[in-house]
């Protein structure tokens, strides 16, 4: 059962990521029908940005990260 559950979810993401204007659109229709309510195609198109895929980073990076060795720290003045 495991398996096949597993089996499943990499065959959907899998989809996910080869079809994301579909993706997007029968995710919507889920949401309007579960809450009456869909997305806008602009708050749509954000949230799905942060989805992951087997190509995106996560957590997304909004800064870059210091240079190894760096020993510089952001500390909040006193």
């Amino acid at each position: 059962m495991v398996k096949a559950v597993l089996k499943a979810s990499v065959d959907t993401n899998a989809w996910i990521v080869a079809n994301p204007a579909q993706a997007q659109t029968d995710a919507n229709a889920a949401l309007k029908q579960l809450s009456g309510k869909a997305l806008s195609a602009k708050v749509l198109k954000s949230a799905w940005s942060y989805s992951r895929s087997p190509t995106t980073r996560w957590p997304p990076r909004s800064r870059p990260r210091p240079a190894r060795g760096d020993r510089r720290t952001a500390q909040a003045p006193t």
